[in-house]
């Protein structure tokens, strides 16, 4: 592990003997082949580096809470020990009997996070993961309408070794509820996260206490804050450090060179995706336009896989990239192991664009939609050409019957209210820390065990209890200051 002479938080490490496996020396180059590129997300996020160093998810059980995963798909047949935590209904049907061409989702967010390497179709990022899916609600409805579960993560708070879970789900609450213009100062927004849905901040609460990191994905409206549930930590702060929320990066418009340079032709987030202001510190972004995964309906569609997009085909991303963590460290907490996604992300994307867009839908509590555009510029005016872009999405759409009310221009706007901390990084992030957060310590790490220039003085510490492992953080760890 590489230290900084003048890191102030004190790194207590209880080293004893073990050893961690790793695979049989291979190259990046050695895992990139059609199978690999086939999402269309794991290049963008560096995952061929982890393979190379042989994380690849084995022995790790992810959570993933989401719609029933049909686990008779090939590409899953291989995960002996994957299956449903529980059972739902649809329509008040009969249990476990699920309509697989309209519950698709759960299937296709477990491949895009676990999908086996099998040298056909594609691969998740963590391909040799297992998954323990729980349902997100106990009866799905025909009319799309929401009601979360009771026991959404009951089975992962009996097993210790689920640390990183996946929620590809937002509440659908009344309408207009889930987004507030102003949610920092909006008691509307405190009311509905900690009164109204006190089951869904219960559950949360609870999993962060059982040592869980939830990987929440952002949204779809196009806002520039996430919906609701994954802005919690903002009034629940317990929950802060086990939470990290996912923005939809456009991976057809932002490319990885060979050396890592990763490069934006044009506006670099997805239209719709829901973005970061006031959750910077425990956002990442991932790839999720037009993403290649599992099709649930697969025996009676003939086709294996179909495209996605959105947040929730970004979020997975994260949580495989989790799970590799898991492998290369078993050692650490759901904590540490966000600590590790966080401060590894690649937040240099090189733009040729001086903006970003996104297409911001509301509908009010009568059920009406209206939509408008956002131009999130990088500097202090409007070039010609975010003008001159502005004009070609608004009329395309209004072409598609999608009228705009207004356009709302945003000047200055710093990259980590679209990205957070960056582009989730797989081949950094099992290297270990690349930084210790003083923002992400409470009061439980302060410690005066240890002498300051042989004084005991009260300090902050990150502890590690490495529990009888040999490790290696190869990183260079910064310091980020409180």
């Amino acid at each position: 592990m590489k230290r900084q002479n003048k890191l102030s938080l004190a790194i207590a490490l209880a080293l004893i003997t073990g050893s961690l496996p790793i695979a049989a020396a291979q190259s990046a180059a050695d895992f990139q082949d059609e199978e690999y590129y086939k999402s269309g997300g794991l290049n963008l996020i560096n995952a061929a580096e982890a393979y190379a160093l042989g994380y690849t998810g084995k022995g790790v059980t992810l959570g993933i809470c989401d719609m029933p995963i049909n686990f008779q798909h090939p590409e899953l047949l291989q995960k002996a020990k994957s299956g449903m935590v529980n059972l739902s209904t649809y329509a008040g049907g009969s249990m476990g009997v699920y309509p697989w061409d309209v519950l698709m989702h759960g299937s296709h967010v477990a491949g895009i996070a676990a999908a086996s390497r099998d040298g056909t179709g594609m691969q998740g990022i963590a391909y040799e993961s297992e998954i323990a899916g729980s349902n997100v609600q106990e009866d799905y409805s025909t009319d799309g309408s929401f009601v979360l579960s009771r026991n959404l993560y009951r089975y992962y708070l009996q097993d210790p070794e689920i640390k990183v879970i996946n929620n590809s789900w937002e509440p659908s609450g009344k309408k207009g509820e889930n987004y507030f213009p102003d949610i920092m100062g909006d008691e509307a927004a405190k009311k509905f996260l900690v009164n109204d849905t006190a089951q869904y901040t219960k559950q949360i609460a609870e999993a962060v206490k059982a040592d869980k990191l939830l990987i929440f994905a952002a949204g779809n409206t196009g806002h520039p804050t996430a919906n609701i549930t994954a802005l919690c930590p903002l009034f629940l702060p317990e929950t802060a450090n086990q939470l990290i929320m996912v923005t939809n990066v456009n991976n057809t418009h932002v490319s990885r060179s060979g050396e890592g340079t990763l490069t934006a032709a044009e506006s670099m987030m997805a239209y719709g995706s829901d973005l970061a202001k006031y959750a910077e510190d425990y956002t990442l972004t991932a790839p999720g336009k037009n993403i290649f995964s599992l099709n649930a309906n697969y025996a009676t569609d003939g086709v294996l896989y179909i495209g996605e997009e959105g947040t929730s085909m970004a979020a997975p991303f994260v949580t495989g990239t989790g799970a590799l963590v898991q492998q290369a460290f078993p050692y650490m907490s759901a904590k540490q192991i966000g600590d590790v996604l966080l401060s590894t992300a690649n937040s240099e994307i090189q733009s040729s664009v001086d903006y970003s867009c996104s297409l911001h839908k509301d509908v009010d509590a009568q059920g009406n939609t209206s939509y408008q555009v956002n131009v999130f510029n990088f500097s202090a005016g409007e070039s010609d050409a975010a003008q001159e872009m502005v004009a070609r999405f608004k009329a395309s759409l209004e072409k598609s019957g999608v009228p705009i009310q207004k356009v709302n221009l945003y000047y200055n706007v710093p990259l980590q209210e679209l990205i957070g901390q960056g582009v989730v990084d797989a081949g950094a992030a099992v290297e270990g820390p690349g930084a210790l957060n003083a923002r992400r310590l409470s009061s439980s790490d302060i410690s005066s065990s240890y002498t300051v220039n042989g004084t005991a003085a009260q300090q902050a510490l990150y502890s590690v209890d490495t529990q009888g492992y040999d490790s290696v953080w190869s990183n260079d760890i910064k310091e980020i200051k409180a």
